[in-house]
């Protein structure tokens, strides 16, 4: 946009009137002044046509087809118009506003990937070595502390819990955690694991299962995501990264109360594909060392693949409803030909099958 002090005339021999010229991309606007009012005028930029005068001193405007002009000192306004005369004949995508908008759009989208970026890779780095950070004992208390927020007023049924505690037992699993499962009566298909070692199944998942090997293959994927500190760093990710930050620079107090604010999303927590393939490898490895059939995790994705059919997707796997490939990463694991016989663990599952049928 330029302004400049020029002379109008309204038509053909007529008195120069003092004026003001504004040019923009739009158009001319002329306002002139005389003995007895002010005046306006708008000329768009099709159809003004300029020229400088004989001397070359002045810039003439005027409309074409019309009488009127304007007289300005100088050669800048004949410089502008030319500019804005070829910047009309232009291609659309190279005139001036669209590459204005081009080089917005480019740094909007610039901006989106950066904060992309930060969700996507720097947030879970952050989590993964927040979560590294914490001490265990910590990470039980966490662990408490969401179970006594979520599950405190559950219907718990001791006595499965206390078969399924046997179950793990025999499993002869070292772990630095106090692991504890717990059967809370329910139809949810369901199972989710705690920090620091709290594993929580529902009635409704239990009487699905098939066999014992079925059930020991759903209590090593999720006592997996407990040695794995899979849900502490789920949790993490979804705070958005506070508690990270916040343990990295020490502020453990703070954290364990943001993590049992956490407790009601336990249900519809998700773990990202590579924490569900870690869980599932560990878990199968583990059969794998006890001499427990890999059909134990196959017989599971089915399970849980005939739910989802016949009921919806239940909410072990709502986030990770990928089971065929699950399954077919489970089958390329070097299973024996021939599993060891486990007289307990199948004991201690048809005990629980005629309490769950």
């Amino acid at each position: 946009m330029k302004t400049w002090f020029a002379t109008y005339y309204p038509s053909q021999g007529a008195t120069g009137l003092e004026a003001t010229v504004l040019a923009s991309e739009k158009g001319i606007s002329i306002g002139f002044r005389n003995a007895e009012e002010t005046g306006q005028v708008f000329w768009p930029l099709r159809g003004t046509v300029f020229r400088l005068s004989p001397d070359r001193q002045r810039t003439v405007i005027s409309r074409s087809g019309e009488f009127s002009y304007v007289e300005i000192e100088g050669t800048e306004a004949a410089a502008f118009l030319q500019q804005e005369e070829e910047e009309r004949a232009r291609p659309w995508y190279r005139q001036r506003g669209f590459v204005a908008f081009s080089w917005q759009f480019r740094i909007a989208i610039m901006i989106i990937g950066f904060f992309a970026f930060l969700y996507w890779v720097v947030m879970p780095w952050l989590a993964d070595r927040a979560a590294k950070r914490i001490p265990i004992s910590a990470e039980i208390q966490f662990g408490e502390a969401m179970y006594n927020a979520l599950l405190s007023d559950a219907g718990e049924d001791s006595n499965a819990s206390r078969l399924v505690n046997e179950f793990f037992d025999e499993l002869t699993v070292a772990s630095h955690y106090p692991v504890r499962l717990h059967v809370m009566e329910g139809s949810e298909i369901n199972a989710f694991a705690l920090p620091g070692g709290p594993i929580v199944i529902w009635t409704g998942l239990l009487k699905r299962l098939n066999n014992f090997e079925e059930l020991a293959a759903l209590i090593s994927h999720e006592y997996m995501h407990v040695a794995g500190r899979h849900t502490t760093r789920a949790l993490m990710r979804k705070q958005g990264g506070r508690i990270a930050i916040a343990m990295i620079f020490g502020q453990t107090g703070a954290v364990t109360a943001a993590l049992a604010s956490q407790a009601g999303e336990l249900h519809s927590l998700s773990y990202s594909r590579n924490l569900e393939t870690e869980a599932d490898t560990a878990g199968a490895r583990l059969l794998l060392q006890r001499g427990i059939s890999r059909q134990g995790f196959t017989g599971l994705f089915d399970v849980l693949k005939q739910e989802d059919r016949g009921q919806g997707v239940p909410e072990i796997i709502s986030s990770h409803p990928q089971l065929d490939k699950r399954k077919e990463l489970i089958s390329r694991l070097p299973f024996p030909p021939t599993a060891t016989e486990h007289p307990q663990l199948e004991r201690i599952f048809n005990e629980l099958k005629q309490r769950y049928p």
